[in-house]
Order: C-alpha cells, then structure tokens, then sequence
C-alpha cells in the first residue's frame, strides 16, 4: 500500500464559497411627526384700523378681531364722542383679541386766550375753538382795538357751540373841562358921608 502514511491533500475553496454573499439594504424613509405639544402656535396678528366717531371706531375694532379697552374723554374743538386717539395706533400690527384703548372728545373745550390780539384775530380764534365769539367795547388804557380779556376767563372749559364775549378796549372819555364861571366883583357899599349941621 504505498499510499499508506501520506496525508491527503486539502480541498480547495470552491469559488462559490469565496464569492461575498450581498446582502440586501434597508432604506427607511422618514415618516412625519406629530408638532410637539409644547410649541405654541404662531399667534394671528391684524392692523388697529383708523378712527372715526366712537360707534365706527367699536364696529371696526370688532370686525378686526380686537376688543374696546378703557375710554377717556379729552376737552377738544372736535364734536362728543369723536375718537383723538388710540393706544395702539392706526396702522399696528396687535394679536387679535387684544384691548385697544380710546381717547374720545368730551364736548367742551377750553377758551384760548386772546389777550392782547386785535377783535378780529381773537373772533378767529374763538371760531377754531368750537365758539361762537362776541364783542363788546370796554374802556381801557391799552391801544384802541386791543382784546383786554374774555367772558369766561381764557382757560376756563366751556361747552362747544356757546358764545365767548371778548372785551375789546375803547378809548377812556376825556373829560370835558368846565367853563370857567364868572368871578363876582363885589359891588361898592355906599357909606353915608356924615353931614355937620348948623352949629
């Protein structure tokens, strides 16, 4: 057996052994997640709208999404209830459901002072002011024409629409003087001449 002792030779590799298997790749794709709870949502904004009367200016705000916050009234030439102002402003962009503070017209306003202008001036004066001005003359020591004061006292609030008198200055009368009356001459007493008699 001449074989016999000797080791048999190792088997080769078959190539099918040796070849790399591939394997097969698993792409996920992503899936969508719900927003997470916490993130607030972007708040709705909108633009305070412009003023009118006070019953405009409430359908308005409300037509925007805001509400009529606290409401002043200010002395002003405008007639009651015309809105001056608002806090925010016309035109800015506020979240919806916030309070849009007013300032509406009172119906008075205050006298302007005039003192010192001429009639016709202070009269315009009065006009823009909402007042309906009139004039007397007072006598005064101020160039003739001059405003010297106003009934009531510039300052004072009065209601829109009411007169205002306007003190305008007239010369002082010059007094005229007296003739002056005719001195009395005193008119001689006669005295009686004593008469010597018979002696």
């Amino acid at each position: 057996m001449a074989n016999a002792g000797r080791a048999a030779p190792a088997a080769e590799p078959s190539a099918a052994a040796s070849a790399p298997v591939p394997t097969a790749t698993t792409t996920s794709t992503p899936q969508p997640t719900a927003s997470d709870p916490g993130t607030p949502a972007p708040i709705a904004t909108a633009l305070v709208p412009a003023f009118g009367s006070l019953d405009d200016t409430r359908l308005a705000l409300a037509a925007a999404g805001f509400v009529v916050g606290d409401i002043t009234e200010r002395d002003a030439p405008q007639s009651a209830g015309t809105v001056l102002s608002s806090d925010p402003a016309p035109g800015t962009a506020v979240a919806r459901g916030s309070a849009v503070r007013l300032v509406v017209a009172s119906g008075s306003n205050l006298v302007p002072n005039v003192v010192g202008m001429d009639a016709a001036a202070a009269a315009s004066s009065m006009r823009a002011a909402g007042f309906v001005p009139a004039q007397t003359t007072v006598a005064s020591d101020r160039p003739m024409g001059t405003v010297v004061g106003v009934e009531p006292a510039a300052g004072s609030a009065a209601r829109l629409g009411s007169a205002v008198t306007i003190l305008v200055a007239a010369a002082r009368a010059t007094p005229t003087p007296a003739p002056p009356s005719p001195s009395s001459t005193p008119t001689p007493v006669p005295t009686a001449t004593p008469t010597g008699g018979p002696r």
